[in-house]
């Protein structure tokens, strides 16, 4: 068969066209040439040979490898009739010698005693006879190590012959032994039906050949033959419990053997002695007190068995809460945090203090044993024997057998066991957490036994998803322990390779020369690029190494700068141990994690999870590690969707940087391309600068944003967006507390590169401040409806950025959008001068758009509508019309001022007087509410109206700059400065649709997003109007809101003393001190405060511990003054009726004081923008500034609330002349008049006054009769 046969051969089997053959149709392909089986084994051989992976054979290689397949089935072939011809008795097995003769004959001159011992290694009994099946892949495979000498193979063939002959002497007395002791044979007829069972398993599973051809190693031979179970037994936990002690003695006995042995190679013998003995010691009761007649018991260990693993999980949780207790003695006794961890340890130590011999721990094993098995008896009884806990006990104990056979000596044995039987915490302090100190000391083993050596790597298999399908939820629970213990073994020899291995001094070395900031700097971008590699779904692992070598340098320099302010000393050894140890806690944590959710888990949510471990095991995402080194976070499913809207928040300030660079580059080839041709272009820089980002060439980055050196001449990011989040939530949290308005800091954590390159540092500290938010256990507390407005915030943001062409108008506005909450407080200095620089960026567009004679585009929406349910996708939907309405308000705005046919009505304003211009602004705005603007010649008016109201303001805002700056202000002055205005209102708009969003729902957004459909179609523009006809003086919008809050915040304290007086009786209140009253009142506060964020209104009810008021809240106060000026203009009679009332009002009185306070708020907040009936002016602002500083004081005068609210509900209806008045308010007068004579006739003085003189009392009572 040619060539060119073989390769039409290729393709005939390659008929997806996918370019690869896999293993299996090789297999197929072999056996139709030779009508008989070729191993599935000799397959992958032949491929791992020729391609160095398994699985997959592509077009260059095919040829090569049915080549190889074809050596390894000759040798197969030829090497069976010489092991048949060798297997003298017909025994289906050889001695050693001969098993040695056969490597020798196929493997020629390349024979190698380094292959020869692996082949040894890999059985279980290596003096044991050789099987067929257990030698031929040896035989086909290539050898490796040097060649042997002759003189190596004639030592080997002595020492093959002693132990031949040793092993049949075991074997001659192990028999005589079985033969004496009666339940030793027992265990040997157990143990043949276990291997009957084994074998009879595989003629089920694998077919009648190779039960015949049985070699007794695979692992899968050992599952039971009983069918796939779905739920754990108490039995099924016991067993375990069992077995685990069973392996943790046959560990210890085994290191008994190891210490006791005089000569090498006698351990095997040592050990099996030891183990009969000792199981003859236990079973017979006498193991006390003749344990030191065991080889090597008086040799001694580290530690005792209790110092090695410590405490059972109960008896440790309880020695801990013991520890804190003595920890406050301590503090209380004055005590440095040093020397109460030193006496904790010391303590810890003495109570922990045993018989550190190996006989001791082996007596320890067994009353621990007893000890562990009582504590999970009572953890089980506790929580009512549920499935659940039984299965979680089951699988921790599943995951301590393999760390049993995973380490080699008992010490790190012990302690890796012990460590798994407890809850771990992580980076905990090792002064009083005498875990963390077993954690070290585990790493310290561990850093020790592979110093020196490579690292191991995992091997590349796949979960199969159809022998799962097959299996039992028990088995996948195992499976699913497995491939998470396995995991984590890798993660920890990649972490201890790049931590002592050939990379790792460099990689000290250079975190060494830089600034623990530096470090921390480049720890971010190197986070930043491990995203992007995780993103991107590389194949490349040497890149994931590069990035975690470097990454664990910068780690190891931090961490020992930690481990330096506890320590005097701190060694190399030290902070790798300290390193090894975080990653070690981190994996506990992980495990725990997992394990608490296990039983809940159904078959396919278990199969999910194994292959989510086994693709991170096999493809060495080392997600641990990076989580320790680089910091890196596992977000869940809800929380990967705010990171997204913050990476589309990016992304979209990234395009407009690159869209300009396009533009520059291109000049005016870009205006003649097609919008498909522009996605392409676009598409390609994205690419390359994703591929600078992920390479961390952040200086390259600069070649993208446009002409040469523009990158040094654009503004900072940080001049153009402002802070970063995290520096402003602590500022703006400061304002709210001390009322005054920080500015913010000039310099940033960063030094600046350019544009593009800034955007990353900028989005790691923004990220970093989200996921601080989400694991705030406030954040958590919150409903997901209140959750998800950081989505849509996040959204909103990447949507203003979109709708800009312009990278420094998107960069600013979307700078000043992160703070437009701090809006209507008011904004700080600095984004004060940048909401000035946006409208003059803004301005010089415009004016740039007609020199060039361009039209101006009107936004366009094409996003499809939301799904019924999806509320954040409608609040932004609503958002996102709002937006486009308001850039149609700017652009309005600007053709006005900017219009120099406008002159003309300019100069006839100049000659109005200012009462004039202020007469003159609230009529057009009166005449702008009585229009129609659907209909045509309204919007004609409605034209008029903004025409003669933008030259007015025009006037008016020249003549302001003018006194202000001292000089004559130009036209472009005078536009910014009114565009900045606003921006302003805008901001305002925004801040309160995102504080009010929650309480609207889907329809009301639907309804909202309509009118502002039809806002844009009618061409109305709202806030324009509010700028152009309000008054100059805005400076007391403020003052206004914060009288009001103070107001409500007063008549709040006497409610909630009310509260407090029915919780703890009116006799103890007054008894008791009022710092004290002052203290509980405001936690009472502080509480209920934080229950309005929240929106909890059950909570509101429930804080009041059962107050309740026996009138309605609106019978007690009645309406507040702005809706009562209402009602006063809708009648003409001196007493107007009361509204009807709410029944939820008596029931949640906390939440209607707040309801009421929105309202007022509300309607004052119309009357400044001039939006109802009435316009309040600077004048009419101070004197309702007045009006609710005196409502406050009579608040804070009258007592209980009853009274308290009473007074401030009839102060707010005060009219000039007494009318008219609320039908309710005279029955108020009398609970006012009512409580005022109690509280006189309580006094002694006027007790006595009244009874001296009866006429006081009358006049009393004729006071409260006209009242």
């Amino acid at each position: 068969m040619g060539i060119q046969d073989l390769t039409a051969l290729f393709n005939n089997l390659d008929t997806a066209c996918k370019g690869f053959v896999t293993n299996e149709q090789i297999v197929g392909f072999y056996q139709s040439i030779y009508l008989a089986p070729v191993a599935i084994e000799h397959v992958d051989g032949a491929i791992q040979a020729v391609c160095g992976t398994l699985g997959t054979v592509t077009r260059s290689h095919f040829i090569d490898v049915l080549e190889e397949l074809e050596r390894r089935r000759s040798i197969d072939e030829q090497s069976y009739w010489d092991f048949q011809a060798l297997d003298y008795n017909g025994t289906n097995r050889i001695c050693l010698k001969d098993a040695f003769l056969l490597f020798r004959e196929f493997h020629q001159e390349r024979f190698s005693m380094f292959t020869w011992q692996k082949f040894l290694e890999s059985r279980t009994f290596p003096g044991a006879d050789v099987y067929f099946d257990e030698i031929r892949f040896w035989l086909c495979g290539y050898p490796q190590g040097e060649p042997a000498s002759l003189e190596q193979i004639t030592k080997e063939e002595a020492r093959l012959e002693r132990i031949q002959g040793q092993h049949g002497l075991e074997g001659y007395n192990a028999y005589k032994v079985l033969q004496d002791d009666g339940n030793e044979t027992q265990e040997y007829q157990d143990e043949m039906q276990h291997h009957i069972k084994r074998r009879m398993n595989k003629w089920k599973k694998q077919g009648l050949e190779a039960m015949l051809f049985d070699d007794g190693m695979e692992v899968e031979d050992l599952e039971s033959l009983d069918a796939s179970k779905d739920h754990v037994t108490l039995s099924d936990l016991m067993d375990a419990l069992e077995t685990k002690y069973d392996l943790l003695r046959e560990k210890l006995l085994l290191e008994m053997a190891n210490l006791s042995s005089a000569v090498e190679g006698d351990q095997s013998e040592i050990f099996r002695e030891l183990c009969k003995k000792e199981r003859q010691l236990r079973r017979t009761g006498t193991l006390g007190t003749e344990v030191n007649s065991l080889s090597g018991a008086r040799m001694s260990l580290p530690y005792s068995l209790f110092g090695m693993m410590g405490n059972v999980r109960t008896k440790d949780r309880k020695q801990k809460e013991e520890a804190e207790k003595r920890i406050k003695d301590l503090e209380m006794q004055g005590h440095f945090k040093d020397e109460i961890g030193k006496i904790i340890m010391a303590e810890y130590r003495e109570a922990l203090d045993d018989d550190s011999t190996c006989g001791g721990a082996l007596l320890a094993i067994n009353s621990r044993y007893q000890e562990e098995k009582e504590a999970i008896l009572s953890v089980i009884k506790n929580k009512g024997g549920q499935t659940g806990t039984i299965t979680m006990e089951t699988s921790r104990l599943s995951r301590q057998h393999l760390l049993i056979t995973e380490e080699a000596d008992f010490h790190p044995c012990a302690l890796a066991v012990g460590l798994a039987e407890r809850p771990q915490g992580y980076k905990t302090s090792r002064l009083t957490d005498w875990d963390r100190v077993r954690c070290e000391s585990l790493a310290k083993l561990r850093l020790l036994a592979k110093k020196g050596r490579k690292q191991i790597k995992s091997p590349h298999m796949y979960a199969d998803t159809d022998q799962m399908e097959e299996m039992g939820v028990v088995d996948l629970q195992k499976k699913l322990v497995v491939e998470l213990v396995e995991k984590h073994k890798y993660e920890r020899e990649a972490a201890i390779y790049m931590l002592q291995g050939r990379d790792s001094e460099n990689s000290k070395v250079v975190a060494k020369s830089m600034t623990q900031g530096e470090r921390n700097k480049l720890l971010k971008t190197l986070r930043n690029r491990h995203t992007n590699w995780k993103n991107s779904r590389s194949e490349d692992n040497q890149v994931l190494y590069t990035i975690l070598q470097e990454g664990i340098g910068l780690y190891y320099e931090n961490r020992k700068v930690d481990l330096q302010e506890s320590q005097s000393k701190v060694s190399e050894d030290d902070t790798n141990e300290a390193v090894l140890a975080d990653l070690q806690q981190r994996q506990e944590g992980e495990f725990q994690l997992v394990v608490e959710d296990i039983a809940l888990k159904s078959k396919e949510g278990l199969m999910k999870l194994i292959c989510i471990n086994n693709k991170q095991r096999v493809e060495e995402h080392l997600d641990n590690v990076a989580f320790v080194v680089l910091g890196t976070v596992e977000l869940s499913e809800g929380d990967r969707e705010f990171v997204k809207a913050l990476e589309e928040k990016y992304d979209a300030l990234r395009d407009r940087v690159l869209y300009m660079g396009l533009k520059d580059d291109m000049k005016g080839e870009w205006k003649r391309m097609t919008e498909k041709e522009k996605r392409k272009e676009l598409k390609d820089r994205r690419k390359q600068e994703k591929k600078l980002r992920g390479a961390g060439n952040v200086e390259e980055m600069g070649d993208l944003i446009g002409l040469k050196h523009k990158a040094k001449m654009l503004p900072t990011l940080r001049k153009l967006m402002g802070e970063e989040r995290g520096e402003f939530e602590a500022r703006f949290t400061k304002q709210k507390t001390s009322g005054q308005i920080l500015d913010e800091s000039s310099k940033g954590s960063y030094e600046p590169v350019n544009v593009l390159a800034d955007l990353i540092p900028r989005y790691d500290e923004e990220l970093d401040v989200l996921v601080m938010w989400l694991n705030k256990p406030e954040t958590k507390s919150l409903s997901i409806k209140q959750q998800r407005i950081k989505i849509l915030q996040l959204k909103l943001e990447a949507l203003a950025a979109e709708m800009e062409e312009d990278f420094e108008v998107a960069a600013m506005f979307v700078g000043l959008l992160e703070r437009v909450l701090s809006s209507p407080s008011g904004r700080h200095a600095t984004d004060n001068v940048r909401q000035r620089d946006l409208a003059k960026r803004r301005t010089q567009l415009r004016s740039q758009r007609l020199q060039q004679n361009q039209v101006y585009e009107k936004q366009m929406i094409t996003a499809l509508d939301p799904t019924h349910g999806d509320t954040t996708g409608w609040q932004l939907c609503y958002l996102r019309e709002v937006l486009a309405r308001q850039e149609g308000e700017r652009e309005h705005l600007l053709q006005f001022l900017q219009d120099d046919s406008m002159d003309d009505l300019r100069e006839a304003a100049a000659m109005m007087a200012e009462s004039e211009t202020k007469a003159r602004l609230a009529e057009l705005h009166t005449k702008r509410r009585r229009l129609d603007l659907s209909n045509q010649d309204d919007q004609e008016e409605y034209t008029s109206i903004l025409e003669e109201a933008v030259a007015i303001r025009y006037v008016c805002k020249k003549q302001q700059i003018q006194k202000e700056t001292r000089r004559e202000p130009t036209k472009d002055d005078v536009t910014v400065s009114i565009l900045k205005d606003l921006q302003e209102e805008q901001d305002n708009e925004i801040a309160a649709i995102l504080e009010n969003l929650l309480n609207l729902s889907e329809e009301d957004l639907r309804d909202l997003r309509t009118e502002e459909r039809e806002k844009r179609e009618n061409r109305a523009v709202p806030n324009v109007l509010i700028v152009l006809t309000q008054s100059e003086s805005k400076t007391h919008q403020q003052e206004l809101l914060t009288a009001l809050q103070h107001k409500y915040e007063s008549v709040q304290a006497a409610l909630l003393t009310e509260t407090l007086i029915h919780k703890h009786g009116e006799a103890a209140w007054n008894k008791m001190a009022d710092k004290e009253k002052q203290q509980q009142l405001r936690a009472l506060t502080q509480e209920v405060e934080l229950l309005r964020r929240e929106g909890n209104n059950v909570g509101l009810i429930e804080v009041l511990e059962g107050f309740h008021l026996d009138k309605t809240f609106s019978s007690i106060m009645g309406v507040h003054r702005f809706l009562f000026l209402e009602l006063v203009r809708d009648t003409e009679e001196d007493w107007i009726p009361e509204p009807t009332e709410e029944e939820q009002i008596m029931k949640n009185p906390l939440l209607n004081l707040w309801l009421r306070f929105e309202s007022e708020k509300k309607n004052i907040l119309q009357k400044l923008k001039g939006l109802d009936e009435e316009y309040m002016g600077e004048q009419d602002q101070l004197i309702c500034i007045v009006r609710l500083t005196r409502e406050t004081l009579l608040s804070q005068n009258s007592g209980r609330f009853l009274v308290s609210a009473t007074v401030v509900g009839l102060a707010e209806r005060q009219m000039e002349e007494g009318k008219p008045r609320m039908t309710g308010d005279k029955a108020r007068y009398e609970r006012v008049a009512r409580h005022k004579m109690s509280s006189t006739t309580k006094k002694t003085s006027y007790r006595d006054q009244v009874s001296r003189e009866p006429g006081l009392l009358a006049q009393m009572n004729a006071v409260m009769e006209l009242l």
